[in-house]
């Protein structure tokens, strides 16, 4: 693995404030038209990515490049993550947290974690 160029994870709330830099997303393919692709990001804001996408796409795809607007990346790596991506918790379980299992990546979103426990109350952490 290459570490000299290192990309952050981001979605597309947090891609503006990497504009010009090397970041990672994660996306569920929307549409693709020609070159480019509209996805839903993490946060299920919208981003647009650019470049040469492989074909086919699968309904989940991780890309790396460079951040050319608040809302669009031109990638240079295109990683194929399959039609469904899992879960350890029921969506409802965690607010504004994602854990995503595929292969040999763990991906972390997290904007604020709020948890309901057991008993049915509710926790920041």
């Amino acid at each position: 693995m290459d570490t000299s160029n290192p990309a952050v994870f981001v979605n597309a709330e947090l891609l503006r404030l990497y504009v010009g830099r090397r970041v990672r997303a994660l996306i569920q393919v929307v549409r693709t038209e020609g070159g480019t692709v509209i996805g839903k990001s993490t946060d299920e804001n919208q981003l647009v990515v650019k470049g040469s996408p492989p074909f086919p796409l699968t309904k989940f795809v991780e890309v790396i490049g460079i951040a050319d607007g608040e809302k669009s990346i031109h990638a240079d790596i295109w990683n194929n993550f399959g039609e469904t991506i899992g879960m350890p918790f029921p969506p409802t379980f965690c607010k504004s947290y994602l854990i995503v299992f595929h292969s040999n990546y763990i991906i972390f979103n997290v904007q604020r974690l709020f948890c309901l426990d057991w008993e049915g109350g509710a926790e920041s952490i």
